[in-house]
């Protein structure tokens, strides 16, 4: 069951306990510990999801690289969702069965 709280973070009730969890925050967050990054020969940073085609960024800082990459994720899961494209599973999070069951 989808619920809605003030600050507009999207809750689900988690079946076994009654929990609710913040499923795109968690959903990011742990999409954001997959990140990978290294350094270019440039001395940039680069930084990606692997699980998330197309998610990358390529900053003069780890801060700044880290930074874009979440904002580029959001943007890109904004975009999954709006044309009902399938989500990759990300530490157990399954953004398709939240959306389906919406």
């Amino acid at each position: 069951m989808l619920k809605e709280t003030p600050d507009g973070n999207m809750l689900v009730r988690n079946i076994t306990g009654g929990i609710v969890v913040p499923v795109l925050t968690n959903y990011v967050a742990s999409a954001m510990e997959s990140a990978s990054y290294k350094m270019l020969d440039d001395n940039s940073y680069y930084g990606e999801i692997k699980e998330c085609p197309g998610v990358w960024a390529n900053e003069s800082t780890l801060e700044e690289c880290r930074s874009v990459l979440q904002e580029v994720l959001e943007e890109w899961l904004l975009f999954k969702l709006r044309d009902h494209d399938p989500l990759p599973l990300i530490k157990g999070i399954n953004l398709n069965k939240v959306v389906t069951e919406a």
